[in-house]
């Protein structure tokens, strides 16, 4: 969606962050908190990467809404003594989540299952760095501009998170591949491209 650009205006990130109570550095995921998300893997790998980055500090916002499996995910922010370093949103508009990937270290989506995965894109389009699986449909849509994970190796996630916090070399040009990469995403070409399967194969 056109909503999913670079935000330049730091003030509409300030007041977004402020809404939220999002205060420093921070990791985004964005989708439904279900089993197939890997939530579970996301906050163990964030355990590790703040027990490595005790000077550099950065929150982990989690936005979307619950689905199967996310009673798991609850439990564990409390289980691993991460409630005060999970921030949970579940109504922020699109226009507030182009503000929130704008502003953030990194978005990461580490699905064990995604059929396309619009996170991804949606954060490229913003000028996020990514760090998303190497799995299913994510590879494909990232097309070498994300930085990609094993989502089944925690060390390996939580590496990802040390390398993004720590190497400005490396975030930029995650930033710069993935704006070029999003270009070749929009709902227009979706339509126009379906339309000229439909009339192929009809």
């Amino acid at each position: 969606s056109p909503e999913f650009r670079p935000i330049g205006d730091p003030e509409r990130i300030r007041k977004t962050r402020a809404k939220y109570g999002i205060q420093g550095n921070y990791f985004l995921f964005v989708g439904v908190f279900s089993r197939r998300k890997n939530l579970g893997a996301l906050l163990r790998a964030y355990r590790i990467f703040r027990s490595r980055c005790r000077t550099n500090r950065a929150l982990l916002v989690c936005c979307g809404k619950s689905g199967v499996g996310s009673e798991d995910f609850y439990r564990d922010i409390s289980d691993l003594g991460l409630s005060d370093d999970v921030k949970i949103l579940q109504a922020a508009s699109d226009a507030e989540l182009a503000e929130l990937m704008s502003g953030s270290c990194a978005l990461i989506l580490p699905s064990l299952g995604e059929g396309f995965g619009l996170p991804v894109t949606e954060a490229m389009a913003c000028g996020a760095p990514v760090i998303c699986g190497n799995r299913c449909a994510m590879p494909e849509v990232a097309g070498g501009a994300a930085l990609s994970i094993d989502p089944t190796d925690i060390e390996q996630i939580a590496d990802a998170m040390e390398q993004v916090m720590g190497d400005a070399t490396l975030t930029r040009s995650l930033r710069e591949r993935g704006l070029e990469r999003a270009k070749q995403f929009s709902w227009v070409r979706t339509a126009q491209e379906t339309l000229a399967l439909y009339q192929k194969l009809f």
